[in-house]
């Protein structure tokens, strides 16, 4: 039984629901929303050009993170309880989920979208490559600058400008910060495996704030316990071996 996945390496929302799979023993494989059987299949069923999107063995599609997880939970397949079992873990999950959905959004844009002269040439060759395989020369450079300019919107949307910046930067390293401290006991958010607040923290995390060259190299130098949760995270198995686990 092996699930379809489409989306991109870079999208945040994506690398949610990637990573559950990795993490869960899912099979699936990995699908581009610049192919033509999205373009001509999935996305007039799904009524929009939108990610992630989960296609099932028997074909049934389904859209949003955390719906995705949620369905995948019910069939009873996984190697490790996403949702805790205690009141208050569970809320403190939850919370996580939250924050790395929507709080994170901030920094995850404006260390991707302000930064072009370190960020631009792994960016374009990125975005080209995941939304229009094959494009090459001025269709290619054409791609990506519409996708630029509707992203760089968005962040503008989400309070990202001049006046916030340095608030948005305060509050990353911050968190980096905090986590990295955090980390120095466990593994994972609430423990020995990865739970909901996991799922949640990895999709800006990896997506945005590792991947990309200049965030990257600020969470390589800041925060490497960090980094190294961000690989777990990607990892088939609990990859804990620096806390004395196999």
């Amino acid at each position: 039984m092996v699930y379809k996945l489409y989306g991109t390496p870079g999208s945040l929302y994506t690398a949610k629901v990637r990573s559950y799979l990795i993490k869960q023993g899912l099979a699936f494989e990995n699908r581009s929303i610049g192919d033509a059987h999205y373009r001509q299949s999935i996305m007039p069923q799904v009524g929009r050009w939108i990610m992630p999107v989960l296609e099932t063995p028997d074909g049934t599609l389904i859209q949003d993170g955390s719906v995705i997880i949620d369905t995948l939970e019910a069939t009873g397949q996984g190697r490790w309880p996403t949702f805790p079992q205690t009141p208050r873990h569970r809320v403190i999950s939850q919370i996580f989920e939250l924050f790395g959905g929507e709080g994170l959004l901030r920094p995850a844009m404006h260390y991707r979208w302000n930064f072009d002269a370190i960020n631009q040439p792994f960016l374009k060759r990125d975005f080209i490559a995941t939304l229009a395989p094959g494009v090459s020369g001025e269709e290619g450079e054409a791609v990506y600058a519409n996708a630029s300019r509707r992203m760089r919107a968005a962040m503008a949307s989400f309070g990202v400008s001049e006046a916030s910046i340095p608030a948005v930067e305060a509050a990353w390293e911050q968190f980096l910060d905090l986590f990295d401290a955090h980390l120095a006991h466990a593994p994972y958010l609430l423990g020995g495996y990865p739970t909901l607040g996991d799922y949640g923290l990895v999709g800006p995390l990896y997506a945005h704030l590792s991947r990309d060259t200049h965030p990257g190299q600020i969470m390589k130098q800041r925060a490497w316990r960090v980094w190294r949760w961000v690989e777990r995270m990607q990892a088939a198995d609990l990859d804990t071996v620096e806390y004395g686990h196999p």
